[in-house]
């Protein structure tokens, strides 16, 4: 069996939205009858490509879907429930919530039309400015987009701003009980208000760009 047809046929048994490089290319390795120490970037490569060319033939096949007149489908559960999105990230993809698979094939297309991969390494999305909006960075590869796409991701009860998810207190909707992180920046208090969240974010503010905050 050539090493393309292992590669290939090793992706076709993983979600290839959580895939970590490192560990596949040891299956591949392992199921390869010879020595691929040198031939890392060609197996990397070949799933790049392979990625790609799938998230090509979803989104044509997505299209054709909803150009027929079908039935409404009821709503899958698990990695398929729908996912309430941060303000930036839904006015970014133009959505209030949506899936993970399906919102990791609109980014696809959004990459793919704006030509954001970097040329001379095609796992490498260069970000541009409404990209750099949401995800406060400049580039990311195509194995950890899904990372920073979850950052951005909530469930029934949680809020986020894009800043990280809080939780909601279900009996009181102005309330949010702080996690540990969110609870260091508040001062250390276990629950904070929607209109009391404000005072605890002015002391971290160093005001104008430019501008040392006086001691």
């Amino acid at each position: 069996m050539s090493l393309q047809d292992i590669v290939l046929g090793l992706l076709a048994g993983v979600n290839t939205d959580e895939l970590k490089f490192k560990e596949f290319f040891l299956k591949v390795a392992a199921e390869y009858e010879g020595d691929l120490t040198d031939r890392k970037a060609e197996v990397k490569q070949m799933v790049i490509d392979a990625i790609t060319a799938a998230n090509e033939e979803d989104s044509d096949e997505e299209e054709e879907e909803e150009s027929e007149d079908e039935a409404p489908k009821k709503k899958g559960g698990g990695y398929n429930k729908e996912m309430k999105l941060s303000p930036p990230f839904a006015e970014f993809l133009g959505v209030p919530t949506c899936s993970r698979p399906q919102i990791v094939k609109m980014m696809w297309v959004y990459i793919k039309d704006k030509g954001l991969q970097d040329p001379k390494d095609k796992r490498k999305i260069l970000l541009d400015e409404a990209m750099q909006a949401v995800f406060k960075r400049k580039t990311f590869t195509m194995f950890s987009m899904n990372k920073f796409i979850s950052e951005h991701l909530m469930q029934d009860g949680e809020v986020n701003d894009g800043g990280g998810v809080k939780k909601e207190n279900p009996d009181d909707k102005r309330q949010i009980i702080c996690d540990a992180k969110f609870k260091a920046v508040m001062g250390g208090n276990e629950t904070v208000t929607m209109f009391s969240m404000n005072k605890h974010i002015t002391p971290h503010l160093l005001g104008p760009a430019g501008v040392k905050k006086e001691e």
